[in-house]
């Protein structure tokens, strides 16, 4: 049986550190059976967990940045300036 009704979903975990240990910046899980990997629910829900602390190889510039300030605590680039000004001055950002 295939679930069709159901929208695309994602459920995002933005950790700081690597809860799986293998170093991955990012952790992509759909939802398979764990007794017959040939089976899935269909149901197009994705679960995305990032690691800050993971490998930056093969990530952009604004990933790598946006990483870097959940690390730093701070922004580090006008990208991630923008995540962390207060509601009334994001309108403003363009």
């Amino acid at each position: 049986m295939i679930i069709t009704h159901i929208k695309k979903t994602y459920v995002i975990f933005i950790c700081l550190k690597d809860v799986f240990g293998k170093n991955l910046p990012i952790y992509t899980f759909n939802n398979i059976c764990e007794q017959d990997h040939s089976l899935t629910l269909g149901d197009e829900a994705t679960k995305v967990i990032v690691n800050a602390e993971g490998s930056r190889d093969d990530l952009s510039e604004n990933m790598r940045s946006f990483l870097d300030s959940l690390i730093e605590k701070k922004a580090t680039k006008e990208q991630t300036e923008a995540i962390t000004q207060p509601a009334n001055k994001k309108s403003r950002l363009k």
